[in-house]
């Protein structure tokens, strides 16, 4: 039977069913003028305890298996990895298109952004005309594409080795939940829709693990996070290093280094996902600075004496920085 009256006859079923158990509950009444012996109402009182427990896992465990049924009857694709920490951000409400998870699927693929491994794409089913890159580190590039049957691609290249290559696919409901690249097929990676990367149960699972995110939908272990951020800061200086590039999280100090006296220096920073950071070189005020994977440069005149640099960043965040001396030019220093 189906419709509207079909649902209220299995509730008011199953209604009836706890009232049943409820009933359990309750202590039988005593007859009036013929109280029972003190052994046989321990007896009673004891056939009662159990009949209550016994109703009460009953009835768990007909909510439970309710719960159950409705649960698998309502999920969708979508909220399997969107089921956001404060319940307040599902994903989505039901199946979703490549498409829909991954937005840069249909979109135009920027200039010089293709992806060059024929051999795996063919092997993998992918079509030539959907690679959208997505990230890039400095030992890898990433990208994303769909196959002729509808399946989702993580695909990588190694940028030190022309012919690391790598790829995994799969339908749209593991792709909703993070496509994994282990780390024998280029860089360990997931592939994770961007409206789940923040507070989703799948998003919350990457960060346990020491992974970060390098782009909307790719994350990375935190080796090779660190490593990128650490390159970002290295190659927007070829000047005089006084400080080697260091990754960390979260607000912290660098180490305590001398300056020269009168001579331009400056703190370069690096963040893989855009962030506002406050930097105070020794006891001059915070300075506010955008932090991205375009490294910013705070400039300060050495003392002479020993200096600290402490940044105070949001929890988590992971940046690198660096101190190098500037040189000069007839349009001031040079970093």
């Amino acid at each position: 039977m189906s419709g509207e009256g079909a649902g209220d006859d299995r509730g008011d079923d199953l209604g009836d069913d706890l009232d049943v158990d409820v009933d359990l509950d309750q202590e039988p009444d005593e007859e009036p003028g013929r109280p029972g012996r003190p052994g046989l109402r321990a007896d009673r009182a004891a056939q009662t305890a159990g009949a209550a427990g016994r109703s009460r896992r009953r009835r768990v465990g007909v909510v439970a298996a309710v719960a159950a049924v409705l649960t698998a009857a309502t999920l969708g694709v979508g909220s399997l990895a969107g089921r956001a920490a404060d319940q307040h951000r599902p994903l989505f409400a039901g199946p979703a298109s490549p498409e829909e998870l991954f937005p840069v699927l249909a979109q135009e693929a920027s200039p010089g952004s293709g992806y060059s491994g024929t051999t795996l794409v063919s092997s993998l089913g992918v079509d030539p005309s959907t690679p959208r890159r997505i990230a890039s580190t400095s030992t890898a590039d990433f990208w994303v594409a769909r196959t002729g049957d509808g399946r989702i691609c993580l695909l990588a290249r190694d940028t030190r080795d022309a012919d690391g290559l790598g790829g995994t696919c799969g339908s749209v409901a593991e792709a909703a939940a993070g496509l994994r690249l282990p780390a024998g097929e280029g860089v360990s990676s997931v592939l994770l829709p961007p409206a789940a990367a923040d507070g989703s149960d799948s998003a919350d699972a990457l960060v346990e693990e020491g992974y970060e995110r390098v782009g909307d939908s790719l994350w990375v272990d935190g080796d090779t996070a660190r490593r990128t951020a650490e390159d970002l800061v290295d190659a927007a200086s070829d000047r005089s290093v006084v400080v080697a590039s260091d990754a960390r999280e979260g607000s912290s100090a660098l180490p305590v280094f001398l300056t020269q006296r009168d001579v331009t220096h400056a703190v370069v920073l690096a963040c893989l996902q855009a962030a506002q950071l406050e930097v105070a070189v020794a006891r001059g005020a915070p300075q506010p600075v955008g932090c991205g994977q375009d490294a910013a440069f705070v400039r300060f005149e050495g003392t002479g004496g020993p200096v600290r640099v402490t940044v105070t960043a949001p929890e988590g965040l992971l940046w690198a920085a660096g101190v190098v001396r500037c040189s000069s030019s007839l349009q001031g220093p040079v970093c």
